[in-house]
């Protein structure tokens, strides 16, 4: 496994399992709510501050639920937002920006624009509108509906441009993804991992006893989770490393059962396998890589269709060492492809991806994206073999048996 590449697949089979629920608000203050919905063992929060200079929305979550999300932001408060702060560039957090449309100003770490137009997102396509108009490096202080918004930097653990959004007045903190209440983390880099801990303890050091902080995830923690969860990730590395500098695979650190303690710590959408594994390549991360997608949405952009599978084998052949090649990359270009209705290029992707990676840990996947896909050009017939592929890989999965069932009737 390579760098970056955790989130990119995490993210691909989250997109590809969605759960349509509704969308909660839980009132924290007289001005301050969390808006949240959930997507199977995990729920995506963001926060809404409403008052008498208009409402402020911190995150937007993913782009399936966004219109929805939307919709219950002006049901509830008869408006939509005049800011919008994202505290980091992943999807599920900055994929519902566009739809707010150009009236919002939005604000996030100086390095968001940037990323959101290449490398994970260039097949996104983010409108210029959506990215952030105001971008800051360190630290900046708005004031908003009687609050002081304090906006500050802490990089370096789940990603490479984690802020921190804290209503000082109402002592509510928006901590992102940097600490989650009950789980084990998700990252970016796997280098990140040796660095949650340090800035958990920094984290924690800056906040006074009584705060609240809300994680882009899961549930609300106080200063005392901040203890625990700093105590697991303390723990669980020092658990693994130990036996994997012993010279142990992966495979025979797993068989060992180190982190039973922790078990319920990989009920959400990472296992205690995908943590072990994380640690373990925090040993082994490779840098100076990059994604081979800009290359290929070049190609995309074009027209055409039949050039890109030459254009993917071109660098593969003669530049292989200056990209990552992993399972996962080709089919997230083809899930994102099936929401723009992007069909046809979709299957080209998709089909890539089998050639490529035909015993991936997420080939169901790719034959429900492909079921998608067909099924969007009308061929039912291609459609519903490809999802019967993917319930043999994956006979539990309930949402492939929806799509079966929609078509056989």
């Amino acid at each position: 496994m390579k760098r970056k590449m955790f989130y990119l697949i995490i993210g691909l089979f989250l997109s590809a399992n969605l759960f349509g629920e509704e969308i909660i608000i839980e009132k924290l203050t007289e001005k301050i709510f969390k808006v949240y919905y959930h997507r199977g063992s995990y729920t995506t929060n963001m926060v809404v501050s409403y008052g008498e200079d208009g409402l402020l929305l911190i995150d937007t979550g993913q782009a399936e639920e966004a219109e929805d999300v939307r919709n219950a932001i002006l049901e509830k408060w008869n408006c939509l937002p005049d800011i919008i702060i994202n505290t980091h560039e992943h999807i599920d957090h900055t994929g519902g920006n566009n739809v707010y449309g150009k009236e919002p100003l939005i604000i996030a770490d100086a390095l968001v624009r940037r990323n959101l137009t290449s490398g994970n997102y260039v097949f996104d396509e983010f409108p210029d509108y959506s990215l952030p108009q105001i971008n800051f490096s360190d630290s900046m202080t708005l004031y908003f509906n009687g609050e002081q918004i304090k906006l500050m930097s802490l990089h370096g653990s789940h990603s490479a441009n984690d802020i921190l959004v804290w209503f000082k007045k109402s002592n509510i903190l928006c901590i992102g993804d940097i600490a989650y209440n009950g789980y084990f983390p998700s990252y970016e880099d796997p280098k990140g991992v040796l660095e949650f801990s340090p800035i958990v303890q920094e984290l924690y050091n800056m906040i006074p006893e009584n705060i609240l902080m809300v994680p882009g995830h899961y549930d609300n923690l106080k200063k005392e989770d901040l203890t625990v969860f700093k105590k697991m990730l303390d723990t669980t590395i020092n658990l693994v490393l130990t036996e994997y500098k012993k010279g142990k695979t992966k495979d025979e650190i797993i068989g060992l059962k180190l982190l039973k303690d922790w078990e319920s710590y990989g009920k959400g959408y990472f296992s205690t396998n995908l943590w072990i594994e994380a640690i373990i390549m925090s040993q082994e991360a490779e840098n100076n890589k990059k994604l081979y997608l800009d290359e290929l949405y070049k190609v995309y952009k074009s027209g055409d269709l039949n050039k890109i599978e030459a254009k993917y084998y071109e660098l593969k052949n003669n530049s292989y060492d200056e990209y990552f090649w992993i399972d996962g990359i080709l089919a997230s270009v083809g899930q994102k492809l099936i929401q723009k209705k992007q069909y046809e290029a979709a299957i080209v992707f998709l089909n890539l991806e089998r050639k490529e990676y035909p015993n991936s840990l997420y080939a169901y996947l790719d034959f429900y994206l492909l079921g998608k896909a067909y099924a969007g050009l009308g061929d039912y017939q291609l459609a519903l073999e490809n999802f019967r592929n993917g319930l043999k890989l994956s006979p539990d999965s309930k949402r492939i048996k929806e799509e079966i069932k929609k078509l056989e009737n």
